[in-house]
């Protein structure tokens, strides 16, 4: 999910702000990268992730930084019935 999120925020902004951006919202919601679930990942889209793209990304961009999000959340796979979510 981490690689996923950088990619397409790694197309938008640049590598420093990607790492500023996520280290922040890592730490603000609590989750470990390397752990993150989908669950994690709807979260910070939801809570946290918009608020601080929006400190690093040329507001011209914006709009499309966040369709790209929003591509990324539609593509991740629904967990199986039972299961809480994908890792």
């Amino acid at each position: 999910m981490d690689h996923s999120l950088r990619l397409v925020l790694g197309r938008h902004l640049s590598q420093i702000n990607v790492d500023a951006i996520l280290r922040r919202v890592y730490e603000a919601e609590q989750i470990q990268p390397q752990r993150m679930t989908t669950s994690d990942l709807e979260r910070i889209f939801q809570n946290s992730l918009f608020s601080s793209v929006r400190m690093f990304c040329d507001p011209s961009r914006l709009p499309t930084v966040m369709l790209d999000l929003a591509d990324l959340m539609e593509d991740i796979p629904v967990p199986p019935k039972g299961e809480k979510s994908w890792t």
